[in-house]
């Protein structure tokens, strides 16, 4: 069994370190976000247009708060980042 992560205002892993870095290319993007993902403990990486990042830590959403709302062309490009030509192309 996985210890709870702290999900006290304080010390929530995704609130003090994640700094988006500004005109990062999506691969790096896609790096950042699952090693916070990973840091957090966290089980899912929610990743949906119009809306920020979300981690599900212990069956709890929560919004990366610090991070911006992610545009159609954001999650298109993490989406191709994460799947490469071939497969996104099957994706779609």
């Amino acid at each position: 069994m996985k210890p709870k992560a702290n999900l006290s205002s304080t010390s929530t892993p995704f609130k003090s370190c994640w700094n988006p870095m500004p005109n990062s290319n999506s691969e790096n993007h896609l790096k950042e976000l699952l090693e916070l993902t990973r840091k957090a403990q966290a089980s899912d990486l929610h990743l949906s247009p119009g809306h920020p990042p979300v981690l599900r830590v212990d069956g709890i959403l929560l919004p990366l708060v610090k991070e911006k709302a992610l545009l159609p062309e954001d999650t298109q490009a993490l989406a191709e980042s994460l799947m490469g030509g071939s497969q996104y192309a099957r994706f779609l």
